[in-house]
């Protein structure tokens, strides 16, 4: 009788495990895409139409008294944070530590960054624009988006090192 019951018990658990098994073998997971109009937000952030942006460029560093520089590459990064609509930069400018217009990176055309969308603007190592250097940037759009999230960032890998580092923009014009 003790036997049969262990007979039992067993062949209870061993299907018991077989179809708990066999349900998470067949089981499929679908994954919720990603839909910014169920993203709920508790302080609404600030709606812009258009910004001019300073932005400083750490070119060449000084590493050591007197005039040793340190030199780096760097770029405008630009993060369009809004979910719906695209944004247009109309012009970067680079400018070296005297304000002498170094490079004009759009000549003319216009980058549309469309939503959720980043663009940046390259500065090389071998670039000796100085300490203040920097880069201004005026972007517009169609209706008021959320500020997009714009920084610049100086890298160096030379000599077995690393340095780097990020500056933030400084609103110098904007419109609601």
């Amino acid at each position: 009788m003790l036997g049969m019951r262990y007979a039992i018990i067993s062949i209870t658990l061993a299907i018991g495990v077989f179809f708990d098994c066999k349900h998470h073998e067949t089981q499929t997971v679908e994954l919720a895409k990603f839909d910014p109009v169920h993203i709920k937000v508790k302080n609404p952030v600030k709606k812009v139409r258009a910004q001019t942006l300073y932005l400083p460029v750490y070119s060449s560093i000084p590493f050591a008294e007197g005039k040793s520089f340190y030199g780096l590459s760097a770029f405008m990064a630009v993060h369009n944070t809004d979910f719906n609509n695209p944004i247009y930069i109309i012009s970067v400018y680079y400018l070296d530590t005297n304000g002498n217009l170094i490079k004009d990176f759009l000549q003319s055309r216009v980058d549309t960054v469309m939503p959720m969308q980043s663009v940046n603007y390259f500065v090389p190592e071998s670039d000796r624009s100085g300490v203040g250097a920097n880069f201004i940037l005026e972007w517009m759009t169609d209706s008021a988006v959320n500020e997009p999230l714009v920084e610049t960032i100086m890298v160096s890998l030379t000599s077995g090192q690393g340095v780097s580092f990020l500056s933030e923009g400084k609103i110098l014009n904007e419109l609601y």
